[in-house]
């Protein structure tokens, strides 16, 4: 019948000449340039994608399900034949397995040179692996859809790489598309925690640095055709060349891929067991390219570093790192000569982009990840090599080249010098007032940008994100070193009296922070999800530093600079603030309040805007828990009658 055949004989699509559609051997030269082309047009590309459907001989047309006496008619209307993907997919894994067959592996050959399909084998392999790997590298670069589709023939792909050099590039630059995208990634990740042996090649490659994989390539014939045509004078040679220079590297592409699997496989706990054991050797490859001012490698190298941290069992291993990540930041960020600055000019930007900004990411992940990691940081003279890198004008406009890079700079090096303030807050003097000057400028910026939205609309999330680093490493500065204290005497030192322009005073700091602290104030109460966002982490650390400068204004009560101080403008602010934040920003709040209270200026203020009554109703209810737990925790420690009752409790 025409089902039984149907079964017995495997669909293949066929064109209207009657030639089958999906293999890829028996096109020539020019209908597969001219594939090559069509999958850049959206549509033919999701042709070749999409299985075609056909429906069952003998029916005009289809009809649902009847009842037939006491049993059910069913009719088959469509089958579904493969697509041209599904044809490519396996043509991969038959390359696959061919190579396999035919490679020598521990002294044996499966497949015997003198059997006859070896040279057929041979053949197809040759021919068709090329042509496989371009047609899955033209899809995977298309969208995440399509890179999803294709990703299945990793696990006949990524085998290739272990004695192919002829496809060696191809194989890199698919593997490396791959693990940008995030489900492709996520693929590769589980494959590579089944068969960790496969990452091992990558870390292979980035350990040897081989002449042929620093460069991209052809490299070499290109720059030697560019010099003959320059004798000619030929410009277009050294264009080519340029361009050449463009291309990533074999090793660009290996270092990329081993930090994006790393963080794909951050979150499958077997990717995270079985790959525990490559961590030590990846680290010892990657720290080799941490070199100052190699524009390839220093870069992605720092970058594969970062990702490299999400796994548990790698920042002990990142940490021997921190003294060359410090001193490749300090070289990189050294004034360059005028022959430099000339010769970067004239290259294109891609191939002479600073490696500052990862590198300072690495630095920031790894304080993160491993606290214990400050010490080192500090011991190698970390705050003298970043502090210099804060740029107050990244705050208010982009870089000139039109670029981030100044703002992500300025905000990593915020969070890393806030870290390393907090836990070692003996900052030398003259770094303090550096530090201090630079903070006020980016405060001014601060206020200028609330005064041109101000009752217009409310400030964007992102630029509140944007914000909070520097306003929290000026709380961390003013709250923990003294800095605080110096500050007011210079500003009595320095008052207008005595100074015309004073360098940076406690009044103009404090109109900024109320300021700012007046914008965020919530029109309504958080909801859940709103907790811990930037406009919060700020409110919480504006209220820590203003409860500090109330008590030092009461303790200080008759010098000048602390009785011209007036913070009474902002009681009310932190009031509502109190009211409508929730969790850890709302008991800094509680405990601002409660500072105002106690200083004599300001408790009439906090009595009429029924602060103590908020106080009783929200914040000694979580007090008194906190003081329960806490006391509840420390008779679990200390006596063996109450752990006894307590493991009783829980059986």
């Amino acid at each position: 019948s025409d089902e039984e055949t149907m079964e017995a004989t495997p669909a293949t699509a066929v064109e209207p000449s009657g030639e089958p559609l999906h293999s890829l051997e028996r096109l020539n030269k020019k209908e597969f340039s001219q594939l090559l082309k069509d999958l850049d047009n959206a549509t033919l590309r999701s042709a070749f994608c999409a299985r075609s459907t056909a429906g069952t001989a003998g029916t005009a047309s289809a009809k649902a399900d009847q009842w037939v006496g006491r049993k059910i008619d069913l009719k088959v209307d469509e089958v579904v034949q493969p697509s041209r993907l599904d044809s490519l997919l396996q043509h991969m894994e038959r390359c696959c397995v061919l190579w396999r067959k035919r490679r020598t592996g521990q002294g044996v050959q499966a497949m015997q040179d003198d059997e006859p399909e070896a040279k057929d084998a041979d053949d197809f392999v040759e021919l068709v692996t090329p042509r496989a790997l371009s047609v899955l590298l033209a899809l995977a670069k298309q969208n995440d859809h399509h890179c999803s589709l294709t990703v299945p023939a990793v696990r006949h792909v990524w085998p290739l790489l272990e004695g192919s050099q002829q496809w060696r590039y191809d194989i890199l630059s698919l593997l490396f598309e791959w693990s940008q995208r995030s489900i492709s990634a996520k693929a590769m990740a589980e494959f590579a925690a089944r068969y960790p042996q496969h990452l091992q090649m990558l870390i292979d490659i980035v350990a040897k640095e081989k002449k042929e994989d620093a460069l991209p390539p052809g490299f070499q014939d290109n720059a030697k055709k560019a010099a003959d045509f320059l004798e000619l004078g030929s410009e277009a040679a050294m264009q080519q060349m340029m361009d050449s220079l463009l291309v990533q590297s074999p090793m660009e592409l290996a270092i990329g891929s081993v930090g994006n699997l790393c963080a794909a496989g951050a979150p499958l706990n077997l990717f995270q067991e079985q790959i525990s054991g490559l961590v030590p050797s990846m680290v010892s490859a990657l720290r080799r390219h941490l070199r100052p001012n190699d524009w390839r490698v220093c870069g992605p190298a720092a970058g594969a570093l970062c990702n490299l941290l999400r796994l548990p069992s790698a920042a002990a291993e990142v940490e021997s790192c921190s003294e060359l990540l410090l001193k490749a930041l300090s070289e990189e960020t050294k004034p360059e000569i005028a022959a430099m600055k000339e010769l970067k000019a004239q290259l294109p930007s891609r191939l002479v982009a600073s490696a500052t900004s990862r590198l300072l990411g690495v630095l920031v992940n790894l304080v993160v990840c491993r606290p214990t990691s400050l010490a080192q940081l500090q011991h190698h003279g970390a705050l003298e090599i970043v502090l210099p890198l804060l740029d107050p004008e990244a705050y208010s406009s982009q870089g000139s080249d039109g670029s981030d890079e100044p703002q992500v700079i300025s905000t990593r090096v915020c969070l890393l010098s806030g870290r390393l303030i907090g836990a070692f807050p003996d900052l030398k003097l003259d770094q303090e007032i550096q530090l201090l000057q630079k903070l006020q400028q980016i405060l001014q910026t601060i206020s200028e940008f609330i005064s041109k939205v101000a009752g217009k609309t409310s400030i964007d999330e992102k630029i509140l994100e944007f914000f909070d680093p520097p306003v929290r490493l000026l709380v961390t500065l003013l709250t923990k070193t003294g800095a605080l204290t110096r500050l007011a005497r210079r500003s009595e030192e320095n008052s207008p009296s005595r100074s015309p322009s004073p360098p940076s005073s406690l009044s103009s700091v404090v109109l900024h922070l109320s300021q700012l602290l007046k914008a965020l104030l919530p029109a309504q109460h958080l909801a859940k999800e709103e907790e811990g966002a930037s406009a919060s982490r700020l409110r919480g650390n504006l209220a820590l530093l203003f409860g500090q400068l109330s008590d030092m204004q009461a303790a200080n009560e008759d010098a000048a600079v602390w009785k011209a101080l007036d913070l009474g403008d902002v009681v009310e602010t932190f009031l509502e603030m109190f009211r409508r934040e929730r969790g850890a920003a709302q008991h800094n709040l509680g405990v601002c309040i409660t500072k105002f209270c106690s200083n004599g200026r300001y408790h009439e203020r906090v009595k009429e805007g029924n602060g103590l009554e908020s106080l009783h109703q929200i914040q000694l209810p979580k007090v008194n828990d906190q003081k329960e737990k806490e006391q509840r925790m420390h008779r679990l420690e200390t006596s063996v009658t109450d752990r006894r009752r307590e493991i009783l409790r829980r059986r």
